[in-house]
């Protein structure tokens, strides 16, 4: 990629990334149909981080000025050569979005999740006992590979298949009008660096207490793994507010 990023500055550090690329959209640097560099390329460019990177291309994404294509990369639309100058009020609405949604959403997930997975540790057969333990492997595989957005994904596969294992379709409907947003949501978590090993252990335990049929354990260490994913939120929170 050409020399054309310069570091930037540490403050207001998700508009600084927006404006440059609108900046560099505006000169013809980059036009319609273009590629940008990787997640972890721009980081590199910008002398930036990859969460500030990823929220400043979330926020051009949610105003259509660029697209995601899975498994080819993020391009300019054609609605980047009319893209305004700041998007700053777009990007702040959406933090402000997530912030206040997300305490309603840890809410109902603490009234649900724990529950269900008291009564998945109740009637847990072995096969489900199996699917877990796979799912655990395959987590911490992904984890010693680097490869956290791929592991944000498992873990929610996990926690799904806690709910679905709880055997009460009603609960597990319910759950899964919420999941979209658990998604959603446990991506941004997910971006505060060093929260994932500790994350894992967490998982390897309650795993642990479901395979032993120890109900009150279950619920003791589910609910300080949604306190500990409530922490990550709020360091997420507070960490894009000083960027």
């Amino acid at each position: 990629m050409p020399a054309m990023f310069e570091p930037l500055q540490k403050q207001t550090i998700v508009d600084n990334i927006i404006d440059t690329l609108l900046e560099m959209i505006a000169k013809g640097d980059l036009r319609p149909g273009h590629a940008l560099p990787s997640e972890r390329d721009l980081a590199v460019m910008l002398n930036v981080s990859r969460t500030s990177v990823r929220e400043a291309l979330k926020a051009l994404s949610y105003n259509g000025i660029l697209q995601v294509k899975p498994g080819s990369g993020t391009y300019l639309t054609e609605k980047a050569l009319s893209a305004p100058m700041s998007l700053r009020s777009n990007l702040e609405t959406l933090i402000l979005k997530h912030q206040s949604d997300y305490w309603e959403v840890i809410e109902a997930r603490r009234i649900l999740e724990v529950e269900m997975s008291v009564l998945t540790a109740k009637r847990a057969s072995l096969e489900t006992i199996s699917e877990l333990e796979d799912c655990v492997k395959h987590m911490r595989e992904l984890l010693e590979q680097e490869s956290y957005e791929a592991y944000t994904m498992e873990d929610l596969t996990f926690h799904n298949m806690i709910a679905r294992s709880c055997l009460n379709d009603y609960l597990y409907k319910a759950y899964s009008q919420l999941f979209p947003i658990f998604v959603e949501l446990s991506r941004l978590g997910e971006a505060v660096s060093d929260r994932h090993w500790p994350s894992f252990k967490q998982h390897e335990e309650i795993l642990e207490a479901i395979k032993i049929g120890d109900q009150e354990k279950v619920r003791e260490r589910v609910e300080a793994h949604i306190d500990f994913c409530s922490e990550s939120m709020i360091l997420y929170f507070q960490q894009m507010r000083q960027n």
